[in-house]
């Protein structure tokens, strides 16, 4: 299993456990957890929230350690890092150019300012393509939201939320633009730098 997805995994888990208690009650209860079973489980946890906060887990005994922040739940090399900061930049994903210290802050959810946006359609693209190359957590949308990382390009100091970014991807995914065939090429690259590298650890 690649690093990033065995990350990713980890982090759905101990989410999962930490956050969602409604769902560890609904489907740990039973005799026997299939692969059914879980499948439901999974889009029940990226598809649905806690209905009150009454239901919120008690987490006062959980080590501060373990209620980390949302994240992308990535592993990048420093090859990876270059290759993306580079679509970014190609790409033209944000107003000013990017470096690698920004985007490894980025991925790590910890950037002093939030990125602007030049096009959100392209900015959601790029993320989505990213994930579809099990590179990030399919929860992106919900980590550039919850940790404040973009601002839209259709106004000043408004940030990205989840629906900007469903919106935008829905939007994106209808159009077959020269950007959007660039942005596919070089996520296939950076997916491929991953394979090489873990093939040459193996």
């Amino acid at each position: 299993m690649r690093k990033n997805e065995h990350k990713k995994n980890f982090h759905i888990m101990e989410e999962l456990l930490i956050n969602r208690k409604d769902l560890v009650q609904k489907y740990f209860v039973r005799e026997k957890l299939c692969d059914s079973d879980y499948s439901i489980m999974h889009h029940e946890f990226n598809t649905t929230q806690l209905s009150s906060i009454s239901e919120v887990s008690d987490t006062s005994s959980v080590p501060k350690a373990c209620l980390s922040k949302v994240d992308f739940q990535c592993c990048f090399n420093s090859k990876q890092i270059k290759l993306i900061t580079h679509c970014a930049n190609k790409a033209h994903l944000f107003t000013l150019d990017v470096s690698e210290a920004e985007m490894k802050a980025f991925f790590a959810c910890c950037l002093e300012h939030p990125l602007k946006s030049v096009c959100n359609r392209r900015v959601a693209f790029f993320f989505d393509a990213l994930c579809e190359q099990k590179l990030i957590s399919t929860r992106w949308q919900h980590v550039i939201d919850k940790n404040r990382l973009i601002l839209s390009s259709s106004g000043k100091n408004v940030l990205l939320n989840s629906s900007k970014l469903s919106t935008a991807l829905n939007e994106a995914k209808q159009n077959d633009g020269c950007v959007y065939r660039t942005i596919k090429l070089y996520v296939h690259i950076i997916a491929e730098v991953e394979e090489f590298t873990n093939s040459d650890m193996e």
